[in-house]
């Protein structure tokens, strides 16, 4: 969910009567703050955003209906995905060699440690976008001098859901010191044969993006299909 703040504009069709029906239409904009569960969330890392609509309406007296047709952009936090960070138990889980340091998981030496890995050579992100049509009821709240809108809108919106990569690679500029062991898997415990320090020197994807964009990437094995291929869902 956004919270909208909004400043309109409305140019209404006033009759010379309160009680007679009255039609209106005008432009209205405003601003979307940030929520921060997509923000933090891997798949879209959204950040704040504006809308623009036209709208038009029928009133009588406190009671009506509105129609609203516009545009929305929502920005990607670049903050968000510029570098990586991983647990040091799942980097060192991932070598083809993890047997090495069974003893240090198994006996949690490694504990909550991190490895941070350089920020992104390349990086490329298009931000959120749609065009919607939306319609409801309305309610006036009104006296001489100000009048107060209540709305209830539902409809389509057809978003383009943009995306953000970056691929990095690198040394991280962190390190841990373990115990290792034999680099074997013929025995259920194998020995320990000293003490290391560890500084992964590796490569990184990031990414959220639609799955039938990420698909077209892998079938292209190049980031240019990414301006071509964003995809639109009603």
């Amino acid at each position: 969910m956004y919270f909208l703040l909004s400043i309109s504009a409305k140019v209404i069709a006033q009759t010379d009567t309160a009680s007679r029906h009255q039609f209106y239409a005008g432009l209205q904009s405003g601003f979307l703050f940030k929520n921060n569960s997509l923000n933090k969330n891997p798949l879209y890392h959204l950040s704040n955003g504006m809308y623009a609509e036209i709208i038009a309406g029928w009133r009588y007296r406190q009671f009506g209906w509105e129609l609203a047709l516009g545009n929305l952009t929502i920005k990607r936090d670049p903050s968000k995905f510029t570098s990586y960070t991983a647990s040091a138990n799942d980097v060192l889980n991932a070598q083809a060699n993890n047997t090495m340091y069974k003893n240090a998981t198994d006996s949690g030496q490694i504990g909550n440690a991190v490895f941070r890995f350089p920020q992104g050579s390349q990086q490329q992100h298009e931000n959120f976008k749609g065009w919607y049509l939306l319609t409801g009821p309305s309610y006036w709240f009104n006296n001489q001098k100000w009048q107060f809108q209540l709305n209830l809108k539902g409809g389509v919106i057809s978003r383009q859901f943009g995306y953000y990569m970056v691929n990095g690679k690198g040394i991280s500029p962190d390190s841990i010191t373990i115990s290792y062991n034999a680099a074997t898997s013929s025995v259920k415990v194998p020995p320990t044969l000293g003490k290391a320090t560890v500084t992964p020197n590796g490569a990184f994807v990031r990414y959220g993006m639609s799955q039938d964009l990420w698909k077209a990437l892998q079938a292209r094995k190049s980031a240019t299909v990414l301006a071509k291929n964003q995809g639109y869902n009603l």
